[in-house]
This record gives C-alpha cells, structure tokens and sequence, in this order.
C-alpha cells in the first residue's frame, strides 16, 4: 500500500492531513520564515544552507 506521500507525488487522490504530509509542511513553513530576506546573511551563507536542505543526488547546484 502506498503512503500518502507517495500518492501525492503520483498525482493519486491523497489525505491532506496525513502525520508525514504535516510534518513535512510544518518543515517548509520553518524554512520558508529562516530564509526571508534581511536576515543578515551573504547569498553564499544563504546557499550553503539550502544546500543543506537539497539532496544531493538530484544533481542542483545552488551557488
């Protein structure tokens, strides 16, 4: 059976508030208010971070 993530991604009918779904939202919403602008940070700190973020095996280069 696949999770709700998985249809998601599948373009499959999903639940919303699936506990993966919502963690993975609550992530975004923190990662979204961290990298606003006039945070003090230069673009490559702000890229080192993402980079962080991003898994490497899709192959984006960020700075």
């Amino acid at each position: 059976m696949k999770s709700q993530k998985e249809r998601m991604l599948a373009g499959e009918l999903y639940v919303a508030n699936d506990a993966e779904l919502s963690r993975e939202n609550h992530r975004a919403k923190r990662l979204v208010r961290e990298f606003k602008p006039n945070h003090g940070r230069t673009a490559g700190r702000t890229a080192t971070i993402i980079d962080g973020h991003v898994p490497q095996n899709r192959g984006w280069r960020l700075h």
